[in-house]
């Protein structure tokens, strides 16, 4: 018992001495002093370089020459930023790691000391568990951070070595970095991805001054994924504080009102909605100082904003991701300005009726193959109308077309009275099978035969998918607008139109609503469709995307409407279309019937159940 107790008060000691050591302030003090010193230097080393830097791009923006030096400044300053940052990220970690480390040596040996308290003692190894993956845990983060962080900073300080794309490649957006963004703010537009606010490019720019003093002064901007261009004028040396804590995720950051300039306060500076990109261009030049280098300008109707890059390479990927985002920002417009057109037609009587309107609704889905299938395989689809872009994945309604990107972006500058345009693979309620009918007995093929009947001139004027924009504007402006590429005709009537309708030849009908013919006989040429044979519902839809009145009525005695028409010729099929682009199941004839009192009085019942669907309700609401 004496041994046991001597050699018991021998290990008491010991461990009354390791607790003292492993708990020693001083030892804290000096490790942490270390890590400080170690701080300081690299900051020091940080403030030097770009004390270098700054005047070397000083010199560098003033006089011609020096891209070597600027370089090379460049690159030692980015290596002392990506050396404080390891040495910060170091830091952090033992500070988080270093108590809990002495913990486990301190708990380790008390348990070898406390040999015949165990069963107490094994209470603790839970928290022992915890504690050890939790070391290894934050070590590992720390390890994959500084990784990151390495590759991210090899990254950036790699920018200098691109290759400056020309002028007219970053305006086309013909790379692969653009149609990356324009997938990323379609996602973005559709509600999909993991941050809809996510960052397509940043950094400083240098803009000029409106006012008097035309000086040009750093500024840090930022285009999100939204298509929002915004800058900061804050004095902080930390953008990230000065754009309200956040670079790549700007939600809290953006103005709800995108139509015109907005000033917002944050607590590190003042942020503003630089321009409505919607409505803006941009311009590889400043029209007005030949001199300034790596400049260009975005032209909005509010304002002229004026920039400078630090190289070519910069100015020409700044310029290609405003460009897209143009060009995006643009085909979502047409995207919700077509779906609110269809929606207002549909629910015309929608306020009253809202069963009609839920049961049309509910009876129109469309479940056959992807759309983008479909149209595809129509003769001329595989290529875009305009540049032969390959594999386009936007279409012209009233056109009957497939587009790309980039030429869809100025058919919605036509307007919705020459082209109406909706994505092929977002917008999935445009295409149900009566459009889908339609485009696959027109297509690209057949219409360029007529928009594009002079070859010749064609030929000489025609972008390719390599093309800027302002080609393929004057393009499709000469093609659709101005129809320069036409085959000269006097405009056509409207019987012969309804011959046209009569031979069941869709190509004949479009080729005459696309000649602008004055529609009088709306009812007319409805019924005639109605009874035309296997094209009927192609033509109907080109009828009625060419502004054929949906609602028309025979004449003053019957007063019956196409829906009748349809209703006593059991054309459920070309009825259900009807119905579905406005047609108004409650209208009574000059007997007072609806479509619903026709069909059962001259059939004895309504068979197509989705057609019962649609009548019913409305007939019921009444």
């Amino acid at each position: 018992m004496r041994e046991a107790m001597e050699a018991l008060s021998s290990e008491r000691e010991r461990l009354a001495n390791f607790t003292r050591n492993a708990l020693a302030s001083e030892n804290v003090r000096r490790a942490t002093e270390k890590d400080v010193g170690e701080l300081r230097e690299r900051r020091k080393a940080v403030d030097a370089a770009k004390k270098e830097y700054d005047g070397v791009r000083q010199r560098y923006m003033k006089t011609t020459g020096g891209e070597e030096e600027l370089r090379a400044a460049k690159l030692s300053f980015e290596r002392a930023r990506r050396d404080l940052l390891v040495a910060l990220q170091r830091v952090n970690v033992a500070k988080h790691t270093r108590t809990k480390r002495c913990a486990v040596d301190l708990i380790d040996a008390q348990l070898d000391y406390f040999r015949r308290g165990v069963e107490i003692l094994t209470r603790l190894s839970p928290t022992l568990d915890i504690l050890r993956k939790d070391v290894a845990a934050a070590e590992a983060e720390g390890a994959d951070l500084e990784a990151a962080l390495n590759e991210e900073m090899e990254k950036l300080m790699a920018r200098c070595d691109d290759e400056a794309q020309s002028t007219s490649d970053a305006l086309s957006m013909v790379s692969d970095r653009a149609r990356e963004m324009s997938a990323q703010m379609a996602s973005s537009a559709a509600g999909y991805g993991s941050s809809q606010n996510e960052a397509l490019m940043q950094g400083y720019l240098l803009k000029r001054s409106s006012g008097k003093i035309q000086d040009w002064k750093r500024r840090f901007f930022v285009l999100d994924a939204r298509g929002s261009l915004t800058y900061t004028k804050s004095l902080s040396s930390n953008p990230r504080k000065a754009l309200g804590g956040k670079l790549l995720s700007l939600g809290s950051m953006r103005n709800k009102s995108s139509n015109a300039p907005s000033t917002q306060t944050t607590g590190g500076g003042e942020v503003r909605e630089t321009v409505s990109l919607l409505t803006a261009t941009i311009k590889p030049d400043l029209d007005d100082d030949s001199n300034a280098r790596f400049a260009f300008r975005i032209v909005s109707p509010e304002k002229t904003y004026y920039l400078r890059c630090e190289s070519n390479a910069e100015r020409s990927k700044w310029m290609e991701a405003i460009t897209t985002a143009i060009a995006s920002l643009l085909n979502s417009s047409v995207n919700e300005t077509i779906l609110a057109e269809h929606e207002a037609s549909v629910n015309k009587y929608g306020s009253k009726h809202s069963r009609t309107m839920s049961s049309i609704s509910s009876v129109s889905a469309y479940d056959g193959p992807p759309p983008l299938t479909v149209l595809g395989a129509v003769p001329g689809n595989g290529f875009c109308a305009d540049c032969d872009m390959p594999e386009p994945d936007w279409a012209s309604l009233n056109l009957g077309i497939m587009l790309c990107l980039q030429c869809s972006g100025v058919h919605r500058q036509l307007g919705v009275q020459v082209s109406k345009v909706r994505s092929a693979t977002l917008d999935v309620r445009a295409w149900e099978p009566s459009v889908l009918e339609f485009f696959s007995r027109w297509g690209n093929a057949q219409s360029n035969a007529r928009w594009e009947y002079e070859k010749a001139e064609v030929e000489a004027k025609k972008p390719n998918k390599n093309s800027s924009l302002e080609s393929r504007k004057a393009f499709i402006l000469s093609k659709y607008v101005a129809k320069a590429f036409c085959r000269r005709e006097a405009q056509p009537t409207e019987s012969q139109l309804l011959t046209a309708i009569n031979s069941n030849s869709l190509p004949a009908v479009m080729d005459l609503l696309l000649k602008g013919p004055h529609i009088k006989m709306h009812w007319v040429m409805l019924t005639a469709a109605c009874d035309c044979g296997d094209a009927s519902i192609a033509i109907l839809e080109a009828l009625l995307h060419h502004n054929v009145d949906v609602n028309a009525r025979e004449n003053p005695y019957t007063e019956d409407t196409a829906l009748h028409y349809a209703a006593r010729r059991g054309r459920d099929a070309f009825a259900k279309v009807l119905l579905r682009r406005g047609a108004d199941p409650r209208v009574l004839n000059g007997r007072g019937q609806t479509a619903f009192d026709v069909a059962v009085d001259v059939h004895g019942a309504i068979r197509d159940e989705d057609l019962l669907i649609m009548l019913s309700a409305a007939q019921d609401d009444d």
